[in-house]
C-alpha cells in the first residue's frame, strides 16, 4: 500500500472529527463564527457555474454533487453523508457540478480566506483536510471502475457496499442495515441506469438472498457473498490504517 493510500484509508476517522473540531478552532482560536445553513431536501446547496468561495461541511443529512447534461438527463458524481466536506469539481473557481440535499440537511461554512487562516494555526486540521481530499479522490476512481467496467448487478452491489460501508465502518461482516434516502432515480443517475433497470437489479439482488431495500432502510443480508459478486474491497475506506 502506497503512502497516498495509508493517508487516505485513515480519512473516515479524521472526517468524523473534522466538522467538530473545525467549527470549534474557528470559534475559540480565530474569534470567529461559521454560519450553520439548513437546506431542505431536494434545495439547492450550490448551483452549478457559481464561484466557490465558501467551505463546506456536512454536518448532518446527505447531499449529492450532480451535473446536467445538455440532454436532460442529471448524472450524480457524489453522494456526501456527515462530516464530510462537499469537496465539488471546480473550473476556473466555479463549481462544474451543483450540489443537492437529498434530505434535509445541516452545513457549515465559512469563507475560503477563514480556512486560509485556520489552516496555518492548525497543522492538524490542514492534514485532516489532505486525507479528506484523498479519500474523495480514491472514491471517485472507484467510481469510474464501477460505471465502465462491472454489470449493472455488480455496479448496484458495489454502490451499496460503499455506502455501508461509509455509514458503518466498523460493521461485522453480518447483518448490515442502514439508511439511505436515496430514490430510484437517484441511484439510477449514479450507477448510470434507468429507474426501470435500477428496480428490477434491487428485485434481483433481494430474490438472491443478497439485499433489501424498505422505506428508506437498507439492509445488506449477505456482505461477503456481495463483495464476490461485485468485486468489492473496503482498503481504500478502512479507518484503522496508520500513518
Amino acid at each position: 500500500m502506497s503512502i497516498i493510500q495509508k493517508d487516505f484509508a485513515q480519512s473516515r476517522r479524521v472526517g468524523r472529527v473534522l466538522a467538530e473540531e473545525a467549527e470549534r478552532a474557528i470559534t475559540q482560536e480565530l474569534g470567529l463564527k461559521a454560519a450553520e445553513r439548513i437546506y431542505e431536501p431536494d434545495s439547492i446547496v450550490l448551483e452549478e457555474g457559481n464561484p466557490v468561495t465558501s467551505i463546506k461541511l456536512l454536518k448532518s443529512g446527505w447531499v449529492c454533487s450532480e451535473i446536467q447534461l445538455l440532454s436532460g438527463s442529471r448524472l450524480i458524481v457524489d453522494v456526501y453523508l456527515k462530516d464530510d466536506i462537499l469537496q465539488l469539481p471546480t473550473v476556473a473557481g466555479a463549481a462544474r457540478a451543483s450540489a443537492r440535499a437529498i434530505d434535509q440537511a445541516i452545513v457549515l461554512e465559512f469563507p475560503v480566506s477563514t480556512l486560509t487562516a485556520l489552516l496555518v494555526h492548525r497543522p492538524d486540521i490542514a492534514r485532516s483536510f489532505e486525507v479528506a481530499s484523498a479519500r474523495v479522490e480514491a472514491i471517485h476512481v472507484e467510481h469510474i471502475v464501477r460505471l465502465s467496467s462491472l454489470s449493472a448487478i455488480a455496479r448496484t452491489a458495489h454502490f451499496l457496499l460503499e455506502l455501508g460501508q461509509r455509514l458503518n465502518p466498523q460493521h461485522s461482516d453480518a447483518d448490515v442495515v442502514f439508511y439511505c434516502p436515496l430514490t430510484q432515480s437517484d441511484f439510477a443517475d449514479a450507477l448510470g441506469m434507468t429507474p426501470i433497470h435500477v428496480n428490477r437489479t434491487l428485485r434481483k439482488l433481494r430474490a438472491l438472498g443478497l439485499v433489501t431495500i424498505e422505506k428508506k432502510s437498507v439492509r445488506i443480508l449477505d456482505w461477503a457473498r456481495l463483495c464476490r459478486l461485485s468485486e468489492f474491497s473496503s482498503e481504500y475506506l478502512r479507518d484503522d490504517a496508520a500513518h
